[in-house]
């Protein structure tokens, strides 16, 4: 069973590469409750380097997370917390590219119709 925030609580506001911050947070099993164009993760300085390392504008805030905690119990738990953050990485990647016109060059020698 989940648990859920519902107590004020020092707070970050993650903004920047949704996708790629989101991975980052995922990697680290924290609480993150996600928006269209910000993360709040729980106020945690090791975490809030590592967010800025990778370009991440990060505004600290007391408030209320509407986000699921992860359970740290097991392999299974494990394993269906990073499903769940690549969903909505998936998702929020998704979004991005409905907004380009251009197709992004894949990873990977190019294909051959030979």
């Amino acid at each position: 069973m989940h648990q859920t925030h519902d107590h004020i609580e020092d707070l970050l506001e993650v903004r920047g590469d949704l996708p790629r911050l989101a991975w980052e947070i995922g990697a680290r099993l924290v609480a993150c409750e996600f928006g269209h164009a910000r993360l709040v993760v729980p106020a945690d300085p090791a975490l809030a380097a590592a967010l800025s390392a990778l370009g991440a504008t990060l505004r600290p805030f007391r408030g209320q997370m509407q986000a699921e905690a992860p359970s740290r119990t097991g392999d299974a738990a494990l394993r269906h917390a990073r499903r769940h953050v690549q969903l909505h990485v998936a998702r929020l990647h998704a979004d991005d590219e409905g907004d380009d016109d251009e197709p992004e060059a894949e990873d990977g020698p190019p294909a051959t119709n030979a």
